[in-house]
């Protein structure tokens, strides 16, 4: 049996089927609501994470050339399990509080539509199952179908 195959298995009651997928902006906004922030609250680091490239020792990268925007999860109800699950994930790395800390969640946005980066997992989760599977990537039983079901695997194991 293929790793395909055995994932299938595990997870087929899990996949959500979609005609079309979304665009990840649209997406994300069904699962939360969001504030845009300046960009330039990212540091240098975590912004050289979702880029790709160095920029440590180069001047600072001309955002608005990659057309990338930071977002902030606004706290409601609609984001309370996500804020929730950042406040438990928080404790069990230590027990003190974060007082230097940023506890907000962030998520990056490439050309207004593709999401780049989110800064909590659960979030991340949820936001790949809504992305949904098309029928004709589970019938084409190929990348797409094995990376969405490998979302399953590495959250729920």
């Amino acid at each position: 049996m293929s790793r395909l195959e055995e994932l299938l298995e595990q997870h087929k009651d899990k996949l959500i089927f979609v005609e079309q997928k979304k665009e990840g902006f649209e997406s994300i906004k069904e699962l939360v609501d969001s504030i845009e922030e300046p960009i330039g609250q990212l540091s240098s680091p975590h912004l050289n994470s979702i880029i790709g490239i160095s920029i440590h020792y180069k001047e600072p990268v001309d955002t608005e050339e990659l057309n990338i925007k930071l977002y902030r999860v606004v706290e409601n109800d609609k984001s309370l399990v996500y804020y929730d699950h950042l406040k438990e994930r928080n404790k069990s790395i230590s027990p003190d509080p974060f007082y230097f800390w940023d506890k907000s969640i962030y998520f990056v946005v490439k050309d207004n539509r593709d999401i780049m980066s989110l800064s909590d997992s659960l979030l991340w989760y949820d936001y790949q199952v809504n992305q949904g599977i098309t029928h004709k990537e589970f019938r084409d039983k190929g990348e797409a179908l094995f990376h969405y079901l490998q979302v399953f695997d590495m959250f729920l194991g």
